[in-house]
């Protein structure tokens, strides 16, 4: 039989009475005095434990037995309270073990389970999508209960409504595999404050991370509620629409294929035009933008996006400092992350780059995600930056660029990158 192994990341020793039960005092050491060492790595746990309830004052908690032993630990929680169990419930912990990671949980198992303590859950979740492969239905064992709330508050005060309680999501969702649950909380807060910049930072963040969210592991009436309310965050700001649009499919099951912007780059040279030069263009809709790819004989990539601006944006564009498209751009030997800075001009909010025709026969273009803000860019990678920079088509941008780097200290990195390419 596979030795048990911690669920969680911290224990604690206690020691049996001769009743049969445990007796354990506040202030107990953890993890044998290091409580910044994982519990379910530390080599003391390698072999020859058992799972098994302790009985303490409170009630039956998750613990280990060593063989043969009186060593006795109990899990505890990030508070150092131990972890309620029932014998159901550790029986079904205990299968687990026996062919762990490779677990199954039959049905009425995950009933069983349904009714566990939430840090029972959250570690037995957590567990089992770090070392293993579980089945979607493992991570509805989490407490959606508490997103669906939180997702509905957050409607009701994009519709107009009033704040209502608060809620923390704490890190229950992280085994899920996206951070969706930070960007929600970012958003609720910013919608509370009436906030602008955490608007537009949460709204950006909750639409990326829901579009390449693994959408079965979230129950389906979660993915409603969710669904419900990104396909109202563009009434907050227009220029997300195509983030949230696709968030929506993948909440909704119904992602769609998306072909690049694609050209080929062996142009013939242009034998009737003033400036002897080839063109071809492509292009798309990348709501609320219209993207357009060039090349030209001259080995030269052209890329613009823009969109129509009105008075009423002036607002959304001063809560992000300045905008920034993010596209990739590729070849068949290379590919390379953009930033289009972003500009009003002639009644339009537009920009673009230029670029060397990257090695090989073709090149295309996608935009990535939802304009960046100020506040974004100084976590883009520099050569990210640099490249954009360089990309710089007139003497006006790259006046931005300088009026951007200057909104930054003097000694900050991204100031740096920016300055050193201008």
């Amino acid at each position: 039989m596979m030795s048990a192994r911690p669920l969680g990341v911290w224990v604690a020793t206690t020691r049996p009475l001769r009743d049969g039960s445990a007796a354990r005092r506040r202030g107990d050491i953890v993890n044998d005095g290091d409580e910044r060492a994982d519990a379910r790595w530390m080599p003391g746990f390698a072999s020859g434990w058992e799972r098994c309830g302790v009985l303490l004052d409170t009630g039956e908690v998750l613990g280990l037995r060593r063989d043969g032993t009186a060593e006795l630990v109990v899990e505890v929680d990030e508070c150092a309270a131990p972890v309620p169990v029932t014998r159901e419930e550790l029986a079904v912990v205990a299968r687990l073990e026996e062919n762990w990671p490779e677990a199954v949980l039959r049905p009425a198992d995950l009933a069983t389970m349904a009714r566990a303590d939430v840090t029972l859950r959250r570690l037995l979740v957590g567990r089992l999508a770090q070392e293993g492969t579980p089945p979607p239905e493992i991570y509805h064992l989490l407490p959606w209960e508490l997103v669906d709330r939180l997702a509905a508050q957050a409607l009701s005060m994009v519709r107009g409504g009033r704040e209502s309680s608060l809620v923390f999501l704490r890190d229950w969702f992280v085994p899920v595999g996206s951070r969706f649950s930070a960007a929600l909380e970012q958003l609720d807060e910013g919608l509370r404050a009436e906030e602008p910049e955490l608007i537009h930072l949460g709204a950006a963040a909750l639409c990326v991370r829901l579009r390449d969210i693994a959408a079965d592991r979230l129950p389906p009436a979660t993915r409603q509620v969710l669904a419900q309310l990104v396909r109202e965050l563009p009434n907050l700001d227009r220029f997300i629409a195509d983030a949230a649009g696709r968030a929506v499919a993948r909440l909704e099951g119904a992602v769609a294929p998306r072909s690049p912007l694609r050209l080929d780059t062996r142009l013939n040279p242009a034998a009737n035009t003033s400036e002897g030069v080839r063109r071809e263009t492509t292009d798309a809709v990348r709501e609320p933008f219209s993207v357009r790819l060039g090349v030209t004989s001259r080995g030269r990539v052209e890329i613009r996006a823009r969109t129509a601006w009105a008075a009423a944006d002036e607002s959304l564009l001063a809560a992000y400092g300045a905008m920034f498209l993010p596209v990739l751009v590729s070849g068949p030997a290379s590919s390379a992350r953009h930033l289009i800075l972003l500009r009003v001009e002639r009644g339009e909010l537009s920009g673009r780059l230029g670029l060397v025709v990257p090695s090989g026969d073709w090149v295309e273009i996608e935009v990535t995600g939802p304009p960046l803000g100020i506040a974004e860019i100084s976590l883009v990678p520099p050569e990210d930056v640099r490249r954009s920079v360089r990309g710089a088509t007139t003497n006006s941008v790259v006046a931005e660029w300088t009026r951007i780097a200057r909104e930054f200290p003097e000694n900050h990195p991204l100031r740096l990158t920016i300055e050193d390419e201008l």
